[in-house]
């Protein structure tokens, strides 16, 4: 009983964390005694069992059964080990360099009385898109994941696995973005958050991505306990703005 409910309370904690960096529409998060990759595994596991169910659902032919995890490229193996050890196949999304836009922020002069909260926000803005404009940095563009949906076709698809943790000159996913793409599609994104709860900037995005799309989509975010909570041992977050898809994850660990 003890062990229960300290796991119960620290499961209210890390909630309460996500809660403080911004992730306000996260509305339950629990610690797995797992790393990243073999957390996201889990994940992958439970969404394709919600695909397969829904596809049997909808009469389609059993050998068309789902299998492929839309990825966009990260040098990095946990990524791929993660989607090889649920018995998945990857059909990775190539980054591209980012494409400097002439468009640019600029402020009403006719409003006489602008709120500092307005323009700090808007100094925010600028500092982000000239951020992600530079010509030596690379990105996953929302149209090539697109692309890779229509090119593998749905059905065969299991979910989109982002990375917003990652190393330059590649620059962490948009997690709204990516959202909105699969919302159009009707299929699940799994962020790979490893290191994300430490920006305000994905902390931001990801937010905005459970908000806007997390009601019509299958939504979930991972995050490592030793990279943002300084675990020594190691482990795990889980969250998602659906209660009901943490806790389904969660009866699928072979463990407390």
């Amino acid at each position: 009983a003890g062990s229960s409910l300290m796991s119960k309370l620290c499961n209210c904690f890390v909630k309460d964390a996500l809660n403080l960096v911004g992730l306000n529409q996260v509305e339950k998060a629990i610690v797995v005694p797992s790393c990243t990759g073999m957390t996201l595994s889990l994940v992958l596991q439970y969404v394709r069992s919600v695909r397969v169910m829904n596809m049997n659902s909808s009469n389609q032919p059993s050998n068309r059964q789902p299998k492929i995890v839309i990825w966009p490229r990260i040098d990095q193996k946990t990524c791929l080990k993660c989607i090889y050890t649920t018995g998945l196949e990857p059909h990775v999304v190539e980054l591209r360099r980012t494409s400097p836009t002439t468009t640019t922020t600029t402020t009403n002069k006719a409003t006489a009385n602008v709120k500092d909260k307005n323009e700090t926000q808007e100094k925010n803005n600028e500092q982000e898109q000239e951020h992600e404009q530079h010509d030596l940095l690379l990105r996953v563009h929302p149209e090539d994941v697109a692309a890779a949906i229509e090119s593998v076709g749905k059905e065969n698809i299991v979910c989109v696995l982002s990375t917003t943790s990652c190393f330059a000159p590649r620059l962490p996913d948009d997690p709204l973005q990516l959202a909105r793409v699969c919302e159009k599609y009707q299929l699940p994104l799994v962020v790979n958050n490893a290191y994300g709860i430490q920006s305000p900037y994905i902390n931001k995005r990801l937010n905005a991505a459970f908000q806007e799309c997390g009601k019509k989509i299958m939504i979930a975010s991972v995050q490592s306990c030793d990279k943002n909570f300084l675990v020594p041992v190691g482990g795990a977050v889980l969250a998602s703005n659906s209660a009901e898809f943490v806790d389904k994850v969660a009866a699928l660990y072979a463990g407390r």
